[in-house]
């Protein structure tokens, strides 16, 4: 769903230490990699404490929208204190952050007690000396930056922004209000300039893509559920466009998700054709793929395989079951276009024409925009973050003199070109070292969130890079 607008904080209670249990059917999001972030700790007694339960990615600077949930397990659960601890740059909203265990044994700190500070925080629990911890997403909103003063956001409009998709040469740019904007690098000297296209857009991370085919430049996004493509509604030839989640492209393909997991496909000259259901709506589950070899496949996870529309796919020896992330990125190497599939356990499979379906990563974070295929001259190399680290086919990456590869929590590629981003907001480009590969940081104060960093390369003559981030506004 949408990110909503900040909820209106409840009257501080008369005790900073509550009792409280959960709705049941409460409408709420919880991120996976948060969830599974959070390992139990355990006391010598035998005594476990886990959360369970994360709010959604936040809005920065505003209210959760949904619980936090600490469970407690021990032979004394129930009317414990449990001690919730914020990162810098967080606050409580109501209380000081200590709440009473149920009769099930969870503390739950409800929707909008915290309010999160600019970036992905990690928030600890504490009980009897105990401590566990987990993370909570926030996408960041501020100002649209650049690396090149050519392709600038208007001033005059440059707040607010919440979300920067790209895809080969061309950007889309969402704010909070719903405004949308794209751009396109036009492989000529004279760079485009940034256009609104429209109002009401979706604010979720991957609702919003940039179709980059012969005949069509344009933003593929989701308003109030049905397709947009560039200005103007998408045509559906038997109706049905609504209830859109996410989108994807590739070249002349295109790819849409709706909530109910029903997955649709198109191609330049053709229509839209349903090619599936029962996929999950989550980020990283479509994958179309623009090939100058192998031609056009779209690629979409269900139930935990990767399925396409070219019949079953086969990935190593019985590996294509437990996959959480399905990645593509244009690559101009090994075949055009190179995908990726992370399982479960952290092992990263990478697919392109030249080499087939490699294992190239075992530790890998499952972690929504964490794993991309990179340009190589012998199939498809592949970044990743595994434990914090900027890893390439399973290998630390090279750092630049000084610098620490360490606490990384989100990637992007286009062709061989990197951008990373740590925890603390630091920004890293692959492209700034004195030899190939090289990490160096180019930026602070740069959004953690979904889609908030992009690259595009512009493939009319020689390559051509723009780096696009989002620096976060103070609370």
């Amino acid at each position: 769903m949408q990110i909503p607008p900040p909820d209106t904080a409840e009257a501080p209670a008369a005790r900073d230490v509550r009792r409280r249990t959960v709705i049941a059917g409460a409408a709420w999001s919880v991120p996976a990699i948060a969830v599974a972030a959070a390992t139990p700790a355990y006391a010598a007694s035998g005594t476990a404490l886990t959360i369970t339960r994360v709010p959604g990615e936040t809005l920065s600077c505003h209210a959760t929208t949904g619980p936090l949930v600490a469970h407690l397990q021990s032979s004394n659960a129930v009317g414990q204190v449990v001690q919730f601890s914020l990162p810098s740059g967080w606050r409580w909203a109501n209380g000081s952050g200590s709440y009473v265990t149920d009769s099930s044994g969870n503390a739950t700190v409800p929707a909008g007690d915290i309010v999160a500070g600019v970036r992905v925080g990690s928030i600890s629990a504490t009980n009897s000396g105990v401590t566990t911890a987990a993370d909570v997403q926030v996408a960041g909103t501020g100002t649209l930056a650049t690396g090149s003063n050519s392709v600038a956001f208007p001033s005059n409009a440059n707040s607010q922004i919440l979300r920067v998709n790209t895809n080969l040469s061309g950007a889309v740019v969402t704010k909070t209000t719903g405004d949308i904007w794209s751009w396109f690098d036009n492989g000529t000297s004279n760079d485009e300039a940034w256009t609104q296209i429209g109002t009401g857009a979706s604010t979720n991370a991957q609702a919003a893509t940039y179709v980059w085919a012969p005949n069509t430049k344009a933003a593929l996004w989701v308003k109030s559920g049905a397709l947009q493509l560039g200005t103007s509604a998408v045509t559906f030839s038997s109706g049905g466009n609504s209830d859109f989640s996410r989108v994807a492209s590739c070249g002349p393909l295109a790819m849409a998700l709706k909530t109910n997991g029903d997955v649709w496909g198109w191609q330049e000259g053709g229509s839209w054709t349903q090619l599936d259901t029962g996929v999950t709506d989550d980020l990283d589950q479509i994958a179309p793929v623009h090939d100058s070899t192998a031609g056009n496949t779209f690629y979409w996870v269900k139930n935990g395989v990767v399925t396409s529309s070219s019949g079953s796919v086969a990935i190593g020896s019985g590996e294509n079951t437990s996959v959480v992330r399905l990645t593509q990125s244009w690559t101009n190497g090994g075949g055009q276009t190179g995908l990726s599939a992370v399982r479960a356990n952290g092992d990263v499979w990478t697919w392109s024409q030249r080499a087939g379906w490699m294992k190239v990563a075992t530790g890998a974070s499952t972690g929504p925009e964490q794993t991309h295929p990179q340009a190589g001259a012998n199939g498809n190399p592949t970044v990743t973050i595994a434990a914090g680290q900027i890893q390439v086919n399973g290998r630390p990456a090279q750092m630049g003199q000084g610098e620490s590869n360490d606490n990384f929590i989100r990637d992007a590629v286009a062709n061989d070109r990197v951008l990373a981003v740590k925890r603390d907001g630091s920004l890293y480009d692959n492209y700034g070292g004195r030899g190939a590969n090289q990490y160096v940081k180019i930026a602070s104060n740069v959004s953690t969130g979904y889609s908030e960093i992009g690259i595009t390369a512009s493939s009319s003559g020689s390559l051509r890079y723009r780096l696009f981030w989002i620096t976060p506004a103070s609370c």
